[in-house]
Formats: C-alpha cells, sequence, structure tokens
C-alpha cells in the first residue's frame, strides 16, 4: 500500500490473497467481495468449518495427561450435534486501508466471515498440506 501510495495511487480497499492458499476460486473472491459491500463492512475475513469441536481438543501437559481434556458442556455428547466451529483459513482477507492501518488486524467491529467450504479451504503449511492441495486440484 505505501508502495503505491508512494508512486501517486490510492486506494479505499485491499484484498490480500495468500499463496499458501491455492484452492480459493474467482467466484469466492467476488462473493467474498459481495458481502463487503452489502454490510459495508470494514473488512471480509475466509472461514471454513472446522473438522471436530474445540470442546473435544486441548493442550497437553508433559506428562500427557487426559484429565480435563474433553470440556464439561461436550462431556457425554455424541460429537456430531455439538456447536458448528469455524477457523481462519487463510484464503482471503478484504478490507479498507483506512481501517487496517488504524487497527492493524482484521477482526474488530464490522468485520464479517466468508463461509468457505473446507474442499477450498487447504491452508499449505507442510507436505502433507501440499499433497491434499494437489489431491483437490487433480479432482
Amino acid at each position: 500500500m505505501n508502495w503505491y501510495e508512494a508512486g501517486g495511487k490510492t486506494f479505499d480497499t485491499f484484498a490480500l490473497l495468500q499463496p499458501t492458499s491455492p484452492l480459493r476460486t474467482a467466484e469466492d473472491i467476488m462473493n467474498a467481495y459481495d458481502i463487503f459491500t452489502q454490510k459495508k463492512a470494514c473488512a471480509v475475513v475466509g472461514v471454513t468449518e472446522m473438522e471436530h469441536s474445540p470442546l473435544l481438543c486441548g493442550m497437553l501437559p508433559i506428562d500427557g495427561s487426559m484429565v480435563g481434556f474433553i470440556k464439561p458442556e461436550a462431556k457425554d455428547k455424541l460429537r456430531q450435534p455439538l456447536d458448528t466451529y469455524y477457523r481462519i483459513n487463510g484464503a482471503m482477507y478484504i478490507a479498507l486501508i483506512r481501517y487496517y492501518r488504524e487497527w492493524g488486524d482484521f477482526y474488530r467491529e464490522r468485520c464479517y466471515a466468508y463461509v468457505m467450504g473446507r474442499d477450498v479451504s487447504v491452508d499449505i503449511d507442510c507436505d502433507m498440506d501440499l499433497k491434499m492441495a494437489e489431491f483437490l486440484m487433480k479432482k
């Protein structure tokens, strides 16, 4: 943004499309931008449904103890009816430049989620992620 401004070009909005999320589509970008404009948002961030509830996840102490691992609200319940949780997928961020400069992040008032399918939400951080992306791209 600074580079463009130094060259005399200014913009109101920017989109961050990380190369580690190659499965997002042009349609995803356009749909996220539609949310951005319709809601008069300051930012829109790509998210996807988590495979498992964080109520079934936890930190492990050094000794590997599972005491308290499953959250009380999930204890003795089937996994499927638990609430749906979402995670940031790294595929896209759209924001007003002034908003981002003021706050330094996206997650404030007037920031909305753009929900994407898991099949287009692979974020390549390791070899396994790369293999999954390659597999999905071939399909």
